[in-house]
């Protein structure tokens, strides 16, 4: 695995693809702009905390209206968030969000890596304002992105791993909540990955633990999905990226 930027950033955490550019946010607070060829240009920083004990908010930047859409205090099918983490507008007037955990906060993750997997993927529908639980009891669900072609969602988990202890990785879901694809990594050289994407024929890989970006040749399934509106995801695999 090649590590882009090493030693020159900190948390490598959400990645977003605009333009044709690639934009992350760090764990020290800035968002900057990479590529990988080795260029990396610094945007802005946010310089506020933003709370994932708090909910989902929807917040208008002309002039700074603010309404919450999803409550931490609401249970959904009988469990309450502890853990909002990511989320990925679709086109259908809804998003996808992952709650990495209904037992413990993110102080006390260290429970979460030793006991039954309790995160989930979540989609919410601004028009009825409910949420539907597609995929339950995930190990440490964290970043989420919609493929361009919008047939498929791709989710990374935390470290314990949907395979054995200590694995973190990717998973590959159709619009039913059902996994279609699975890769990991068992090597240990990206722990708690947190968001992945692929660009140019690469799979950039993000770690709040990190201090540099992975990068590895992406799975032939991811490129195709990001070249074409033909995926076909009828066959399941599970693939091991080292």
């Amino acid at each position: 695995m090649q590590k882009l930027y090493k030693s020159e950033l900190v948390g490598p955490e959400a990645f977003h693809l605009w333009k044709n550019e690639i934009y992350t946010s760090l764990a020290t607070g800035e968002i900057v702009k990479f590529s990988t060829e080795g260029h990396l240009t610094f945007v802005t920083k946010i310089g506020k905390k933003c709370d994932a004990y708090l909910g989902i908010w929807r917040v208008d930047l002309r002039n700074d209206n603010q309404e919450m859409l999803v409550s931490p205090h609401i249970p959904i099918n009988g469990k309450t968030p502890k853990l909002f983490n990511s989320v990925a507008l679709d086109k259908n007037d809804g998003l996808y969000w992952t709650d990495s955990s209904t037992e413990y906060h993110l102080n006390d993750g260290v429970f979460a890596s030793i006991s039954d997997p309790s995160g989930r993927l979540i989609y919410y529908n601004f028009s009825t304002k409910e949420n539907k639980v597609l995929i339950d009891n995930l190990w440490f669900p964290n970043g989420i992105i919609i493929s361009p072609d919008h047939s498929f969602i791709v989710g990374t988990f935390g470290s314990a791993g949907m395979f054995s202890p200590g694995v973190s990785g990717i998973i590959l879901a159709d619009w039913s909540g059902n996994i279609f694809a699975a890769y990991y990594n068992s090597d240990g050289s990206v722990s708690h990955i947190s968001d992945a994407i692929v660009y140019n024929d690469t799979l950039l890989i993000g770690s709040p633990s990190a201090q540099y970006i992975g990068a590895v040749p992406a799975p032939d399934l991811l490129k195709k999905a990001y070249l074409s509106k033909d995926v076909n995801i009828s066959e399941k695999e599970s693939k091991t990226n080292e």
